[in-house]
């Protein structure tokens, strides 16, 4: 099982769109990996968390 980073904004493809989360919470969908991108740094920068792009967004 991978390990899930609580204190940042993270992006995970879940085969047709990504999902964006915190922990184990679901926060947002989006389509494209461009998409995760700029709204996973914007919700980070909005929470005053980091952005793990760690192996999600190749």
């Amino acid at each position: 099982m991978a390990m899930v980073r609580r204190n940042a904004v993270t992006a995970r493809s879940t085969g047709a769109q990504w999902l964006l989360s915190v922990g184990r919470t679901p926060l947002l969908r989006v389509d494209t990996p461009a998409e995760a991108e700029v709204f996973g740094r914007e919700l980070a920068t909005a929470l005053g968390l980091a952005f793990d792009t760690t192996g999600t967004l190749e």
